[in-house]
């Protein structure tokens, strides 16, 4: 009889749902779970990421998979803070922010999310969760403006189920990897339950925004990815791509509720190429190097007076290249 420690293990490969220190979970083509460890400690994973990964054999006495190596990425989302850096997830198709009206609508937040995708080509939708309350009347010129520069913007209510069924029609219309963010009280996590149909026992928490401050709790401590539907997965596979049957799923990934994405890991330059609604006026100021401060002939100046500009997003710029001067300054 062949010994079976000795037989060679069978390689696979799967999309990584969640990653901690410890231990990683990831999913096969055919949607089912494992966990596992990785195969050496420097090695970097986050849900998206598809890896290579062998299933103990049965004389092995654990129920761990090996992950062997992780397969190069076509993007990854990252925020830097206190000097590291940190991958949020990765392979995405789509980012969707969620925010929410005034007190909780944060430009400021919103724009350092949207560079930190734009930075990696990550096409970005705006998600205006609550539109049962008031307060978007307030911002509307705001969220107008963003329709320029993300993919889209769509008002729904995670309470209500306002236009929940176009958020599924964007997930359904093609196999893709989706991640969600947003800061802690605008309701993603309800927002997730409701698209998904998670049941009260499932990893997303829900809890309420504090009435003190206006900022929610954060439930999410660690990105989550979730399958969206084992039929999509099989759907994929046809009999000329079944032999790389293991790369295909959709699934979509809710991130921890963020308040700030620093982007210290990212160069000046960066920054201004990624703000593109900027950078394409700044084309037209008559000195290159202009700082859009007291220098005469200055086109984003002219901009923010006759409104092709938001203030906000002249704020959000400068806030972000301080962030890397002070960084560069250590």
């Amino acid at each position: 009889m062949e010994d079976l420690k000795s037989k060679k293990k069978e390689i696979f490969k799967g999309h990584i749902t969640s990653s901690t220190r410890q231990f990683v979970t990831l999913v096969d083509s055919s949607g089912a779970s494992f966990l596992g460890k990785r195969s050496a400690r420097e090695m970097e994973l986050s849900p998206g990421d598809v890896v290579s990964f062998q299933k103990p054999n049965d004389l092995d006495g654990n129920s761990e998979v090996d992950i062997l190596n992780v397969e190069e990425r076509k993007n990854c989302l990252k925020r830097s803070y206190f000097g590291k850096t940190k991958v949020l997830a990765s392979n995405l198709d789509c980012l969707w922010i969620v925010t929410a009206p005034p007190p909780l609508f944060n430009a400021l937040a919103i724009d350092r999310t949207l560079l930190a995708a734009t930075a990696e080509g990550i096409p970005v939708v705006l998600i205006a969760n609550k539109d049962d309350l008031n307060g978007y009347s307030e911002i509307k010129s705001t969220l107008e403006y963003y329709k320029n520069i993300c993919k889209d913007v769509y008002f729904v209510s995670a309470k209500s189920g306002s236009n929940i069924s176009i958020l599924k029609s964007l997930l359904e219309n093609e196999v893709s990897t989706t991640a969600v963010t947003g800061i802690s009280g605008v309701g993603k996590s309800s927002l997730l339950k409701r698209l998904l149909s998670l049941s009260d026992n499932e990893l997303i928490r829900v809890d309420d925004v504090s009435e003190k401050t206006g900022q929610g709790r954060q439930t999410t401590s660690t990105g989550m990815g979730y399958l969206l539907s084992k039929e999509l997965i099989a759907g994929c596979i046809s009999a000329e791509n079944e032999e790389n049957s293991d790369l295909c799923s959709s699934m979509i990934i809710d991130l921890p509720g963020i308040q700030s994405y620093g982007v210290s890991h990212l160069s000046e330059s960066q920054i201004k190429k990624s703000m593109s609604d900027i950078f394409e006026i700044s084309l037209d100021c008559k000195f290159s190097d202009c700082k859009h401060d007291k220098e005469p002939f200055c086109e984003v100046k002219n901009a923010l007076k006759d409104g092709r500009l938001l203030e906000s997003r002249i704020y959000s710029q400068q806030d972000m290249i301080n962030e890397v001067k002070k960084s560069n300054a250590f």
